[in-house]
């Protein structure tokens, strides 16, 4: 069973983009099928929207896949905006952590 869900959403306005809600446990027992399914989802699109919401457990390596995403927009030849919702407590958690504005990974 998975503790993690993904959804995949396409945009009505154009066949090349799509917007992807990735939520629950988003930790390293299921990063490999979290990596799989997400780039089957992606593979026919240019244009990635990842949101990360409604998140039990967010951890460093899935940030850093997250992050690597966003740094291999041109070997994946697409562009991703990356933005997370979490609650107030791992927005804080991750601040102390040293990760500062890691709401929009975008930037």
């Amino acid at each position: 069973m998975d503790n993690y869900s993904i959804s995949t959403i396409p945009n009505q306005e154009t066949e090349k983009s799509v917007q992807i809600k990735l939520k629950g446990e988003l930790s390293i027992p299921y990063i490999q099928e979290i990596k799989e399914k997400l780039e089957k989802a992606i593979k026919d699109f240019e244009i990635v929207e990842i949101l990360v919401a409604d998140v039990s457990i967010i951890d460093l390596t899935m940030l850093q896949y997250l992050l690597s995403l966003k740094k291999s927009e041109d070997v994946f030849k697409k562009s991703f905006k990356i933005s997370l919702e979490l609650d107030n407590d791992l927005s804080e958690i991750l601040e102390h952590a040293g990760f500062k504005n890691i709401e929009n990974l975008s930037e």
